[in-house]
């Protein structure tokens, strides 16, 4: 590192005296013109200034000028326009904006639930002073970081962009919560812009602007030894070249936060692509967005127990165009053993889209010992039910994707911060429906399932009623509204199926019979037709007693999975699946960087 002191920037006839430290790799993209390479020690006079500071310094000067005597409120240096989100005001030039407002969700959900994992920490720091703490539940010891008060968090934006995200982070969460942040990125502009922003919202004393790529910044840390409570890792397109830094430069027992947006890759259009990325095989059907959830999950887990870490997941959505996880991440060598056991195949018929999954491993403990078994293979040659053949899918992560205590917690800050957060009736919705999600993977949807027994969509409200009252548990998916989610057979599955295909012929005389309608039709191998009739031919295996009373719902919605507390809106029961706020919502244009 070389030291520039007292380096005099002559600007509109002042004098802006700053300490500057300088990294060699970034000096070199400097304006040769404008700075002098000097020892340390060396002083330097006015007449050995060059005439004119560059660009970066100018914005700086004028975000110091805007800045005197009301702390960069209201005025708007010119060429600049302001975007407000949160308490978070971002400056930005006028011909280069880059603002995502589709992420505004997503920056919402980061900032409650960093607020959420801070109580968390605080809490569990607590009981392991008090010795309360249940070990065979977390796993391992609690992480008690005696540099930072118990719940600061030490947070690392690795993929910062403008900044904004950091800063509604300084200026949104508690400040007791708040230890620093690293506010990173390889691009130099945005680093410039990240500096300008931090002073202009007054939060530069804990919120630290870094130079560098992601992966570095995050080794470092490992190097040091003083690794981050949470890492926010949000890149356009996938995290895959994240994921392995990441996890060592979390703390125990820390959080990640990772945004996948390439879904064309997780939802099956690149099966390639997806292998190299996320080593597994997309899946193509209803459930693809809840099996991109678990295929990015398996792939976390993947990277963390190179290090002996696994991973616990509190919170995994699917909104809009992108996904996004929450992973507590804790060190556990004899875990490692067991979380063969997490990982699943699936085998999904091409025809009828029934599903079956087998376990990669699995394992007893005996003795403090963990002995892992080798699995036998379950896979089925031709689908039972419509004789199509079968597709293998995944490795996907094949246990529970949310701890319904963390979603609990966070629905309750919600609804005692509502004014805080913009998008909160759509968050609320969201995280409604996943508080009440069955822990089983994956699901069938209702117009699928009637479709392949040719007739209209099977009522949902009948559908789950004769579920539960059969002894299943069901519920909806946060990832698709006319979602079946239940821990029942396919075998029941299709009998229900069938039980409704009768009563549809029934009460439907306008319409020819089902039969008929398949006899008419060629029954080539693979047809609609031909599977229907297959499904149609085979015989009951359960006793189903079939009864459409869409009335009934209400007193069995309350029998839904006692374990699951139901939460409402005061103010009435919340929309669960909103629409996008505006047409063409997503993405936007890549942002452009100049890499070192």
């Amino acid at each position: 590192m070389i030291l520039f002191r007292n380096i005099i920037l002559k600007k509109r006839n002042k004098y802006i005296v700053e300490n500057i430290t300088i990294n060699i790799r970034q000096l070199l993209n400097y304006n040769k013109g404008n700075i002098f390479m000097m020892s340390e020690n060396l002083n330097v006079e006015e007449e050995q200034i060059v005439t004119e500071s560059n660009s970066n310094n100018e914005e700086m000067a004028i975000v110091e000028e805007s800045n005197n005597g009301r702390g960069g409120e209201e005025e708007v240096p010119e060429g600049y326009v302001m975007i407000k989100e949160g308490k978070a005001k971002l400056l930005v030039k006028e011909d280069k904006v880059f603002y995502n407002e589709a992420m505004e969700t997503n920056r919402d959900l980061s900032i409650a639930a960093a607020n959420i994992f801070s109580d968390m920490i605080k809490k569990e720091v607590d009981d392991y002073k008090e010795k309360k703490h249940d070990r065979t539940k977390l796993l391992m010891k609690k992480r008690h970081n005696k540099e930072r008060k118990d719940g600061e968090l030490k947070i690392l934006e690795a993929l910062s962009a403008s900044g904004l995200r950091s800063i509604r982070y300084l200026k949104e969460l508690p400040d007791e919560k708040i230890h620093s942040i690293t506010v990173n990125d390889i691009d130099e502009n945005a680093y410039e812009s990240i500096k300008m922003n931090l002073k202009y919202n007054n939060v530069e004393k804990k919120g630290i602007p870094k130079l560098n790529d992601a992966n570095i910044t995050m080794i470092e840390t490992v190097i040091s030894k003083d690794k981050y409570d949470y890492i926010d890792i949000d890149p356009y397109g996938s995290p895959h070249l994240f994921l392995d830094t990441a996890v060592q430069a979390v703390t125990d027992g820390g959080m990640l936060g990772i945004t996948a947006t390439d879904m064309a890759v997780l939802c099956g259009n690149y099966p390639g692509t997806c292998f190299t990325k996320y080593n597994a095989i997309p899946y193509k059907g209803s459930a693809t967005h809840e099996h991109a959830l678990r295929m990015l999950l398996a792939s976390v887990q993947r990277s963390a127990m190179k290090h002996k870490k696994i991973i616990i997941p509190v919170l995994s959505l699917s909104i809009d165009y992108y996904i996004r996880v929450f992973v507590r991440v804790f060190t556990s060598a004899s875990s490692c053993k067991q979380i063969v056991s997490n990982f699943s195949n699936v085998y999904q018929c091409v025809g009828c889209g029934s599903l079956s999954f087998q376990s990669l491993g699995s394992h007893v403990v005996r003795k403090n010992n963990v002995i892992v078994r080798h699995q036998k293979n379950t896979a089925p040659v031709k689908c039972e039910f419509c004789d199509s053949a079968i597709r293998m899918t995944g490795p996907i992560w094949g246990d529970s994707i949310h701890d319904q205590e963390f979603v609990e917690k966070l629905l309750e800050h919600l609804e005692e911060n509502q004014s805080n957060y913009k998008t909160y009736a759509r968050l609320y919705g969201l995280l409604s429906v996943i508080h009440t999600e069955l822990p089983v993977p994956l699901f069938l949807s209702l117009p699928e399932l009637s479709s392949h027994v040719l007739t209209n969509s099977i009522p949902l409200i009948p559908t789950q009623n004769i579920l539960r009252n059969h002894g299943y548990n069901v519920s909806c998916s946060h990832t698709r509204a006319d979602a079946l989610k239940t821990d029942a057979p396919f075998s029941f599955i299709w009998d229900l199926a069938k039980h409704w295909a009768n009563y549809y012929k029934q009460n439907n005389h306008n319409n020819d019979n089902i039969k008929n309608t398949v006899s008419k039709e060629k029954l080539t191998n693979g047809s609609k037709q031909a599977i229907a009739s297959t499904i149609l031919s085979k015989p009951f295996k359960h006793e189903i007693d079939f009864v459409v009373d869409k009335q009934s719902h209400v007193e069995n919605n309350n029998n839904n999975n006692n374990n699951i507390k139901k939460i409402t809106n005061k103010k009435g029961k919340p929309v669960r699946f909103v629409k996008a706020p505006k047409p063409y919502w997503g993405p936007g244009s890549r942002a452009t960087a100049n890499k070192r």
